[in-house]
C-alpha cells in the first residue's frame, strides 16, 4: 500500500475478518482503501497496516447472536486431523473437534465431513476474548429444542480454558500492535 511515498504493508490476516487466501480475492491494484497504522518499526523501515480493524468486528455483540446450545447450519471450511471448522456466519469460524464430529470414532475428521458441506451445529461455547467458538455435530437430532441441552461449559467458568483448548487446538495469532490513525490508501500491488 502506497502512502504518500511511504509503502506499507497489510498483512493477509489484517485485510478482511473473514479468512482471506489470496488479496486477489478482494482487493484490486489501485483500489482505495482506509487502513489503520497498527505497527511503525523505522529501524527496519516497515509500517504494519489493517483494514480489518476499521471495519466491525463480528465478535462485538456475539452474545446477541448466539449463545451455548443453539443449534445453527454451518458450512465446513477446512478439515484437520483433529477436527473441521465450520462457518456460521460472515467473519465466525468455529471447531467441530474430531470428538464430536459423530457418535462413532473416527482416525480424522474428513471420514464424516469435507469441505463445502452445509451442516448444523450445536454451539457447546463461547469465548470472544479468544475468538473460539466450540461446536458439535454428534449433539444434534432432528427437532430437538435449543433449550433441552445440557450446556458444556459457560464463559467465566473456570473450567472453560481447558474445555476450550481441548476443542480448539489451532488457534488464532494474537497480534500487538501500535495504533494510529486511520489513512485512505491506494493499493498499488497485490501479491
Amino acid at each position: 500500500v502506497d502512502i504518500g511515498g511511504a509503502d506499507g504493508l497489510v498483512h493477509i490476516s489484517e485485510i478482511s475478518h473473514e479468512m482471506v487466501n489470496d488479496p486477489k480475492e478482494v482487493l484490486k491494484i489501485g483500489q482505495e482503501v482506509r487502513v489503520r497504522v497498527i505497527k511503525l518499526d523505522p529501524e527496519r523501515e516497515r509500517i504494519g497496516l489493517s483494514i480489518k480493524q476499521l471495519q466491525p468486528s463480528p465478535w462485538d455483540d456475539i452474545y446477541s447472536r448466539l449463545f451455548a446450545g443453539q443449534i445453527v447450519p454451518a458450512t465446513i471450511i477446512n478439515v484437520a486431523p483433529f477436527g473441521a471448522f465450520a462457518r456460521i456466519e460472515a467473519g465466525l469460524v468455529g471447531l467441530i473437534h474430531i470428538s464430536r464430529l459423530t457418535d462413532h470414532s473416527v482416525s480424522h475428521a474428513s471420514e464424516v465431513v469435507s469441505p463445502g458441506d452445509e451442516v448444523t451445529v450445536r454451539v457447546v461455547g463461547i469465548d470472544a476474548g479468544r475468538q473460539r467458538i466450540a461446536l458439535s455435530m454428534r449433539d444434534v437430532s432432528q427437532g430437538e429444542a435449543a433449550q433441552d441441552v445440557v450446556v458444556d461449559w459457560v464463559v467465566g467458568d473456570d473450567q472453560n480454558e481447558e474445555s476450550v483448548d481441548q476443542d480448539n487446538e489451532a488457534s488464532n495469532d494474537e497480534i500487538t500492535s501500535e495504533r494510529g490513525e486511520d489513512q485512505t490508501l491506494e493499493v498499488i500491488e497485490t501479491l
